[in-house]
């Protein structure tokens, strides 16, 4: 949550305390889990290949405005 709270600090310049942050993604849907191991059956040649291959083509930067109080996505 702390890294969250870091990221939440310097995009929107807010100072937010780590519970604070943990409420606001509660609220919002999210929660904080994390597998603790990886699958059994992960393929790393098939994620490599994608990654390589097919990632490339799927990624564009979101077009975004900065306003005073923060940042506001444009839509497309």
């Amino acid at each position: 949550m702390a890294r969250v709270a870091t990221v939440a600090g310097r995009l929107f310049r807010l100072k937010l305390s780590v519970a604070t942050v943990s409420v606001v993604l509660r609220r919002m849907g999210w929660s904080v889990q994390q597998p603790m191991l990886r699958a059994a059956e992960r393929d790393e040649q098939a994620i490599a290949d994608w990654a390589r291959h097919q990632w490339p083509g799927t990624w564009r930067p979101a077009r975004c405005r900065i306003r005073r109080n923060g940042l506001t996505r444009v839509a497309r």
